[in-house]
């Protein structure tokens, strides 16, 4: 089954035709629990990974879970699979011109912010011989947060439009005074749409297979 965008409860368009101008289409990977291997589009899939190039490893400062408020102290992690994205799945995405496969990795272990520090590989899917088959599991330490679970993706095109506050100012305040009676005015991919204040942002750093704010790209 194909997953795509609940429909807009608002033409917010039609009611600010200005807005028209800021439009623009973005991808929404829907990624949902499922088999995948490395010669498909995932979340948190296995990666089409040379048997013989070294598993990426991050040798950056962070804590040590268990010991808060202890000294930072150097120990490579090793990176883990976070998405991987086909040119064929999505070609919107901008591939360097002699690759056709995204690899997006992350270390499992917070940093000084608390998000993952990430690491992008572009591949040419025909340039990989032998794929890697034994990936070694998640560094002790790992944060829950920061394992995805396999997930398929069925990327779906939506238009979406910026945040208020990256909006001029006029306009922004005519949105903001516009949905003040429904306490507020969120911008999400693909709709404009009122809500009340204490409704979640998307600026979590969890990444989660099935929920209802997929992202997009």
């Amino acid at each position: 089954m194909r997953l795509t965008t609940p429909p807009k409860p608002v033409d917010i368009a039609a009611v600010f035709p200005e807005l028209v101008a800021y439009a623009r289409t973005t991808v929404r990977l829907h990624p949902r629990p499922g088999a995948v291997g490395v010669h498909d589009s995932s979340v948190g899939g296995p990666l089409l990974w040379p048997a013989d190039e070294p598993w990426p490893v991050c040798e950056g400062f962070r804590m040590d879970p268990g010991h808060e408020g202890q000294p930072w102290h150097h120990e490579p992690v090793a990176l883990v699979a976070a998405a991987q994205l086909y040119q064929r799945d999505v070609p919107e995405l901008s591939f360097l011109p002699d690759a056709d496969v995204f690899q997006l990795l992350w270390c499992p272990i917070p940093h000084a912010t608390f998000y993952p520090e990430a690491s992008v590989r572009w591949r040419l899917a025909d340039d990989v011989g032998q794929p890697l088959i034994d990936v070694a599991g998640p560094s002790p330490g790992s944060q829950e947060d920061f394992l995805l679970r396999a997930c398929t993706v069925s990327p779906e095109r939506v238009v979406e439009y910026p945040h208020p506050e990256d909006l001029p100012e006029q306009l922004r305040e005519r949105l903001y005074a516009w949905g003040e009676p429904a306490g507020g005015v969120t911008s999400t991919t693909c709709r404009w749409r009122r809500a009340p204040r204490s409704a979640g942002g998307s600026d979590s750093p969890r990444t989660r297979c099935g929920r209802a704010a997929t992202r997009g790209i």
